[in-house]
């Protein structure tokens, strides 16, 4: 039960919040004004949300989510969401009150809602957020709302075990105080070793239970599970994975200082950013050739202190390679192209490995694929099953049928993708969660591009549990859009427009993505016959979208259109003109 107390504690924490919405208030147009009223009064209401708003201001008009997004850079979810969570982190630094209570306080409907939205908004659970707020309090340092992830300067305690504990440890000489103090940190930052000590002599990995209240992690092993042996491999794993983590988490100026540390670059580490430059270079290429580039400085770091000139012009040929492949995705294809053949010759230097023979197979391919040299690309992927056969990777195959599934994609019809895509899903199940996710992602884009929806609409339940778990902000919003276009097709026209509506306001300064989005409202609009709504919504697009001045088939496009949802003559045949326009804008850019 929340008492007076803590009441005071969140009007005290909501000041700036508040203020902020009010200076809002005073700079929006008029008929937002009581939106924006009605938000500052009940900001902190568990039952707030954008119909309550809607319906408590008498809104009707499906426009003005749009507008408000103009006004104040958010739309509606996204603007009491941000307030909320600027006023969680004033309570987290400042009181002492329980997670539990904040999240009542703040109106969210459980803990673990609040707790995942605090995470996807700041990158820091609460609790750590917590913890590193009033670590920098005690030194003197003032905290904010906004505070980002820095790596901690002690980084031999995160990362690294005293010389003496891992020489016991790979000998199997700890006792059982020594056992006990190591097994609890490793537990404590690689949940990933219970399957490691469970392969103890006389112990079961499941004995061991971890129990965390909101501050404190604290770790209770059976004494049958502290006889172990670890493998300097699995060490060297862990710390690496653990590494990448912190990367992914962590300001992209921070990265260089980070590989440069001799303590921390290993060639696994190398192989780990070389593999995350392929997954997210595809959807993200400037951060798959950023990646890329930082695989590359940590072989300079290694080179100071390996002395095998042949292991790293192995290594700087592989990390080429992989930076071709989020050029090619960058639509750098020239580039790509020179770096690919410095590639060839760096790896032609030493013996030759099957992996990644392959690997350099596939990215040639995607090279091909893209100069529509489409028989070259088939026949560079027959050879890169070859070279895969001998592999015990999963994950090898699963990237060779999904380069597959790429190519025939574009080559011809989409549903020609499909069989390769169900063999890589059923691959991928159970293993990497976000390479599974990219799968099925693929998989419900391809059926939806084949007018599959009901196959499509059977999918989607599945993707989106992967997205909430392992996708990002990108993901879960491009999903949002074809579930729009899933529910159109299937006919449930209310739920598909608020799908519409709720995906085009979160494509914040994406121009492009934001008209396509509407196309496919327009067209919802244009079956149902809703002119009066449809004439609405053209005459906000080539205003919006002034920045495609430049893309002048893309105007064009989007102010025939206009003119045909003025004349009530709008067309499949119109609206897919405008769409394949703006798509060709969204390749240009993306080149």
């Amino acid at each position: 039960m929340l008492t007076d107390h803590s009441q005071q504690l969140l009007a005290s924490a909501a000041i700036e919040s508040l203020e902020r919405i009010r200076l809002d208030r005073a700079r929006a147009p008029q008929r937002l004004k009581p939106l924006l009223a009605y938000i500052e009064d009940n900001l902190f209401d568990a039952t707030l949300d954008v119909n309550q708003l809607k319906r408590s201001c008498g809104v009707r008009d499906n426009s003005v989510p749009i507008q408000f997004h103009s006004a104040v850079g958010r739309p509606p979810h996204g603007y009491i969401e941000d307030r909320r969570l600027e006023t969680a982190c004033r309570l987290l630094a400042d009181t002492n009150l329980k997670i539990w209570q904040i999240s009542e306080l703040l109106g969210y409907s459980s803990i673990q809602v609040f707790s995942r939205a605090f995470s996807r908004w700041s990158g820091q659970r609460p609790t750590q957020f917590r913890k590193k707020a009033r670590l920098n309090q005690k030194g003197g340092h003032a905290t904010n709302g906004t505070v980002p992830h820095k790596l901690n300067d002690k980084l031999d305690e995160h990362f690294f075990f005293g010389p003496e504990a891992l020489r016991k440890a790979l000998a199997g000489e700890l006792s059982h105080v020594e056992a006990k103090a190591l097994i609890s940190r490793l537990l404590k930052l690689y949940p990933g070793c219970r399957s490691l000590l469970g392969q103890s002599s006389g112990g079961d990995a499941g004995d061991m239970v971890l129990a965390e209240d909101d501050d404190v992690g604290r770790s209770n092993v059976d004494e049958s599970a502290l006889e172990f042996r670890l493998k300097g491999t699995e060490i060297d794993r862990l710390q690496a994975e653990e590494i990448l983590k912190e990367l992914l988490r962590t300001d992209r100026n921070q990265h260089l200082r980070l590989v440069g540390d001799l303590r921390l670059s290993t060639s696994t580490l190398f192989h780990l950013l070389c593999d995350r430059s392929y997954a997210v270079g595809e959807r993200d290429p400037e951060y798959g050739i950023h990646l890329a580039k930082l695989a590359l400085s940590s072989v300079d770091t290694l080179a100071r202190t390996i002395n095998d000139n042949t292991v790293l012009t192995q290594l700087r040929g592989l990390g080429n390679a992989y930076l071709a492949h989020a050029e090619i995705a960058a639509g750098e294809l020239a580039d790509a192209e020179r770096r690919l053949l410095q590639a060839e010759g760096l790896m032609g230097q030493g013996p030759r490995n099957d992996v990644e023979e392959g690997d350099l197979l596939i990215i040639r391919a995607a090279l091909r694929r893209e100069q529509n040299r489409f028989s070259e690309a088939h026949r560079l992927l027959s050879q890169a099953r070859d070279h895969y056969q001998n592999s015990a990777e999963a994950e090898r195959m699963i990237r060779l049928l999904v380069a597959q599934a790429s190519l025939l994609h574009v080559e011809s019809t989409p549903s020609a993708a499909i069989p390769y895509l169900e063999e890589a899903a059923k691959l991928s199940n159970e293993r990497n969660g976000e390479g599974h996710l990219a799968v099925l992602n693929f998989l419900l884009t391809v059926h939806t591009e084949a007018k599959n929806y009901t196959e499509a609409a059977e999918l989607l339940p599945q993707v989106k549990q992967l997205a909430l778990a392992y996708g990002d902000n990108d993901h879960r919003i491009r999903l949002r859009w074809i579930e729009g276009v899933v529910l159109r097709e299937l006919g449930r026209f209310t739920d598909a427009e608020t799908a519409f509506f709720e995906s085009y306001s979160a494509f914040e300064g994406r121009s492009v993505d934001a008209a396509l989005v509407l196309l496919d409202l327009a067209e919802l609009y244009s079956r149902q016959g809703r002119f009066a709504d449809l004439e609405g919504l053209s005459s906000s697009i080539v205003p919006l979208f002034g920045s495609l001045q430049q893309d002048r088939e893309a105007l064009v496009s989007l102010r025939h259109f206009q003119q045909a949802a003025e004349e009530r003559s709008v067309t499949r045949v119109v609206l897919e003109k405008a769409r394949q326009s703006l798509q060709r804008t969204r390749r240009q850019r993306a080149a």
